[in-house]
């Protein structure tokens, strides 16, 4: 009788104990992803970092994200363009004990969704393999995995390089524009503009001359033009020269050639040529 009173009774447990709801465990982040090149020129040449975090929850979430920029692949000294995601923000900056820089950003997910942020930043100065961006992400009180990723700068090749632009399409009498020059070196040097630039149809704002960065491969400048209302139709020839250090002081000369349009052909494309 007690056998069977026993049996009953841990039957009953069984019972009970199946009863009760078993509690799903809670997904566990990934690591955050980060897209950047594996190589690239040294001495401030634009590079691109891309950082993302997934929502693995089955909720909409908000997140926070460290990532840290630093180390000789990094040319701190022109800091960094942010491009954020959706319901995205740069909460702050700041720096830690090594000299990296700390950019703390914040954002709200869809279940399931993956966010993306981007920075456009430079290279440093130094020729190696060198870590160059760490990420990692926080949310609903759970920590990912800290990521990080490195460069091999290296040095160019061939020799000293410049281009001008004005924009696309067609730039009308009268017209102010952005006159941009990007001028790219292999090694470190520093460019300079010792002439004045010119133009064949009176463009005004044009450079005088110009001195740019110590120790760099690649720099950008740019000038507010204007193409005079008086302009006579035809092409126009924008012409510049400046030096770069490679060895010797080498000369290069830039032209970028462009049609001034006549009248009739205000409402049509015209072809920019350089």
């Amino acid at each position: 009788m007690k056998e069977l009173i026993l049996a009953g009774i841990l039957a009953l447990a069984v019972l009970a104990l199946a009863s009760i709801p078993t509690m799903a465990s809670e997904p566990i982040l990934q690591p955050p992803g980060v897209d950047i090149q594996s190589e690239a020129v040294y001495g401030n040449r634009p590079i691109t970092i891309t950082v993302s975090v997934v929502n693995p929850f089955s909720e909409p979430v908000t997140f926070t994200s460290r990532v840290g920029l630093g180390g000789p692949a990094w040319g701190g000294e022109s800091l960094t363009g942010f491009i954020p995601g959706p319901y995205t923000l740069m909460r702050n900056i700041e720096s830690d004990s090594s000299g990296w820089w700390i950019f703390n950003i914040e954002g709200w997910m869809e279940p399931g969704s993956t966010t993306p942020f981007t920075f456009t930043t430079t290279t440093g100065k130094s020729l190696g393999v060198f870590p160059v961006v760490s990420a990692s992400y926080q949310m609903k009180g759970q920590s990912s995995s800290v990521v990080t990723r490195t460069i091999r700068l290296t040095e160019g090749t061939g020799s000293v390089t410049g281009r001008m632009d004005v924009g696309n399409g067609l730039w009308r009498p009268g017209e102010s524009r952005d006159l941009t020059l990007i001028m790219e070196a292999p090694v470190l040097t520093q460019f300079q503009g010792r002439w004045p630039f010119t133009s064949t149809c009176g463009i005004t704002g044009l450079p005088e001359g110009f001195f740019g960065w110590h120790e760099v491969t690649y720099q950008w400048m740019r000038w507010h033009v204007t193409l005079p209302a008086d302009a006579r139709p035809g092409l126009c020839t924008i012409s510049g020269a400046f030096t770069a250090w490679t060895g010797v002081w080498e000369l290069n000369q830039i032209h970028y050639i462009f049609e001034v349009p006549y009248r009739y052909q205000q409402f049509f494309p015209l072809i920019n040529s350089k």
